[in-house]
């Protein structure tokens, strides 16, 4: 029984001495991402497919005055929604490829204007 418990403990050496060595190793730098912007008024949109922090891409709206949206879609052309209190930003990181965002910014009346979409 002890013998076992002393390979037991070896073994568990060695496998955590190569996890350790593994995790030395420097990981290489993800690419840059071609980062895609949508202007509307004052307020901001942008989409990054490759934002380097191993999500399939990464969402950002910006709106100081007005409470807005950013609109984005897949290449299914599933659209989604960002939503932003005024003078906030917000992100989400989608777990697929953006195809193309536009920002809409509420105009106090009759609902939301919509920025162009922009694409890559």
């Amino acid at each position: 029984m002890r013998m076992k418990n002393v390979l037991r403990a070896a073994a568990g050496t060695a496998l955590l001495a190569g996890v350790t060595l593994g995790a030395s190793v420097p990981a290489q730098a993800a690419p840059a991402g071609t980062v895609v912007s949508a202007y509307f008024g004052n307020a901001r949109a942008q989409f990054d497919n490759s934002p380097g922090d191993g999500a399939a891409s990464w969402v950002w709206g910006y709106s100081p005055s007005a409470k807005a949206y950013v609109k984005y879609q897949d290449y299914n052309g599933t659209q989604y929604k960002l939503y932003l209190g005024a003078g906030q930003t917000a992100t989400t990181e989608p777990s697929f490829d953006v195809w193309r965002i536009a920002i809409c910014v509420y105009d106090g009346g009759t609902g939301y204007t919509c920025g162009n979409w922009a694409s890559v």
